[in-house]
């Protein structure tokens, strides 16, 4: 017996709290303050749960009696009341160890550790709770500002802990769209993107795209990353390299397996085609270092794409070249089925290249030495510079800085410049190419891939042309109505914006804001019918309304009053001074009645309102 007893004692000895009680508190990093409590508890709950102390706290462990009685009826000290007693003041001293002076003064006067526990728990969490309006509130208008992705992040983050610890969750979409929604105007094409998505983006994945794009978007404001006239932009002092089988203003491009440009060949990677007969470099190495090719890959000086290691490597990113490749998807098999009016949409393209001088107005002469470089390496001269407009059936875009350059094959669309100028996102697809208005998601666009591109057919007017053809049309309210009935009966913002593209005449005169089926369609039930009832006494029928508070308070300080009409007599009193005194009123108005008229009250009809409870009258 004697055995068991020491090994039980040595059992108890190694569990007791006592004896961990000096590492434990060394184990807590952060002591509780007004502002920290959910990072508190989670340090203190996961330390008492290893420890088997927690369930002491939580009420899973009952307080035992203090004394115990025995068949002789004497008192005794009760042995596991002893033992509870210690271990409760062991953990209320592990708990006086992890708070702050301002927090240990809340609890003065609690003996137990368990009310120490819930006092602190109540007192951070019902404070919090008091506030929950506040503090979706102050989630809900968090913006980022100029400050950094990890900042603004860990305010939203904080937002939602704070939430959380009053027992509100915000499940991760509605997060997502809370992070999205505090972005600025510069990420609109990325979070018009992510709302697109087909799927569930993790938050941990939107962490790191949102990342990747605040250092993008900051390498694109590196000026010397970001020309405003080129997207390749190369000095004019720099040499030209030669091709064997193409010339300076009509590149010629193969048809190998091996190509790696926009076209219908396998192992395509960049834009604008390549034959794969490229000539090796023959220049002498005293021609100096500046004559090395520079892969269009890695980046690396010494030799060409196609000879580049990485070139099968789909998964490769590379590093960011020193200025902006202008992708030009020219190929010979496109070339033949474009025609002058298609345009080439290129996520690749910083700019609007043009090759006719006829789509800009104004037509100012460029005066710089910056030359656009196509994907085959050649640069062609830049001739003018301009606005212009981009008419489709649906939408008419605009165009600003168009460069025109007489030696491009195509013309190309920059999709940077088109969602920036028009406040649109652009969404591709195998088949298709949508582009849609980020305010309100209307379609403005919808065209069909063509060999690997997505051209635009539309006719390209410059700022000064008018639309001559919807000019000599003419408009009348019978066309409205028309078109209103046609169109499905679309709202009247709609239409006018739809009219004032297609017709110069169009008049704010001409719009039917009421149409019949349209207001039928709306309602939600029918009339009421004409009440045929009709009274023949005084006080027979009373209708009763109260009403306020008034946006204008009268003279006397009053904002309600109390409305009694006789349904028979129509005459109308109007009483009351405040709301609470709606019964009040209504009993003297009645005790009026009975004394002046003799006759009861026989109904009172009202909008069942709580003021018009009258059982107590």
């Amino acid at each position: 017996m004697d055995s068991s007893t020491n090994s039980s004692l040595n059992t108890n000895s190694i569990q007791s709290p006592l004896s961990l009680l000096n590492n434990m508190s060394n184990l807590m990093s952060t002591k509780l303050d007004s502002t920290n409590y959910m990072i508190w508890k989670l340090q203190i709950s996961a330390l008492l749960d290893a420890y088997s102390v927690i369930e002491h706290l939580d009420g899973s462990i009952p307080q035992p009696m203090q004394f115990l009685t025995s068949g002789a009826g004497v008192q005794s000290v009760n042995p596991a009341f002893l033992a509870w007693k210690k271990k409760d003041k062991a953990i209320l001293t592990l708990l006086y160890s992890t708070l702050t002076s301002p927090v240990l003064a809340m609890v003065i006067g609690l003996s137990t550790s368990q009310e120490v526990w819930n006092t602190l728990k109540e007192r951070f969490t019902s404070t919090a709770r008091a506030n929950v309006l506040n503090l979706k509130l102050e989630l809900q208008s968090i913006r980022k500002g100029n400050e950094s992705m990890n900042s603004y992040l860990q305010r939203i983050k904080t937002a939602r802990d704070k939430l959380s610890a009053v027992g509100v969750l915000i499940d991760n979409e509605e997060l997502l769209h809370i992070i999205l929604k505090g972005l600025p105007k510069e990420y609109a094409p990325f979070a018009s993107a992510i709302r697109t998505r087909d799927g569930i983006l993790s938050l941990e994945r939107l962490f790191v795209l949102l990342q990747t794009e605040e250092q993008s978007m900051k390498e694109e404001s590196d000026p010397l990353l970001n020309s405003a006239l080129a997207m390749f932009v190369s000095n004019t002092n720099k040499p030209n390299t030669s091709f064997s089988n193409s010339s300076y203003g009509s590149p010629s491009y193969g048809n190998s397996s091996s190509t790696r440009g926009r076209g219908r060949n396998s192992f395509h990677r960049g834009r604008g085609g390549r034959s794969s007969n490229f000539p090796q470099q023959t220049q002498s190495t005293a021609q100096g270092k500046s004559e090395r090719p520079t892969c269009q890959i890695c980046w690396k000086q010494g030799h060409y794409a196609i000879d580049c290691y990485h070139r099968m490597d789909f998964a490769y990113q590379g590093k960011n070249p020193t200025t902006k490749l202008a992708a030009m998807a020219s190929a010979s098999n496109i070339q033949n089925t474009q025609s002058a009016e298609s345009w080439l949409t290129d996520s690749g393209a910083s700019d609007h290249i043009t090759a006719n001088a006829n789509n800009l107005n104004p037509q100012v002469p460029y005066q710089g030495t910056e030359q656009v470089s196509v994907g085959n390496g050649q640069n062609l001269p830049i001739q003018n510079i301009g606005n212009s407009q981009l008419h489709t059936l649906s939408h008419k875009f605009q165009l600003k800085n168009v460069l025109h350059v007489p030696r491009i094959a195509s013309n190309l669309l920059s999709v940077h410049k088109l969602c920036l100028h028009n406040n649109c996102s652009c969404h591709f697809d195998a088949n298709k190419l949508l582009i849609q208005d980020i305010p309100t998601g209307r379609l403005f666009y919808k065209g069909l891939s063509k060999n690997g591109v997505y051209p635009i057919h539309s006719q390209l007017f410059s700022s000064a042309f008018n639309n001559t053809a919807c000019t000599a049309q003419s408009f009348s309210s019978e066309k409205w109505q028309l078109w209103h009935s046609r169109l499905g009966h679309p709202s009247a913002k709609i239409l006018t914006s739809l009219f004032l593209t297609l017709y110069s005449n169009f008049l704010s005169k001409d719009v039917i804001e009421h149409c019949h089926h349209c207001l039928a369609g709306k309602m939600h039930q029918l009339p009421f019918p004409i009440s045929n009832k009709h009274v023949v006494f005084p006080f027979e029928l009373v209708h009763a309304d109260l009403w306020g508070p008034a946006p204008v308070v009268s003279t006397n300080a009053f904002r309600y009053y109390l409305v009694l009409v006789d349904d028979f007599t129509k005459f109308t009193w109007v009483l009351l001074k405040h709301k609470s005194d709606t019964l009040t009123f209504f009993s003297q108005f009645r005790a009026m009645v009975e004394t002046q008229f003799s006759l009861p009250i026989k109904a009172l009809r009202s909008d069942c309102g709580g003021e018009f409870n009258l059982k107590s009258v």
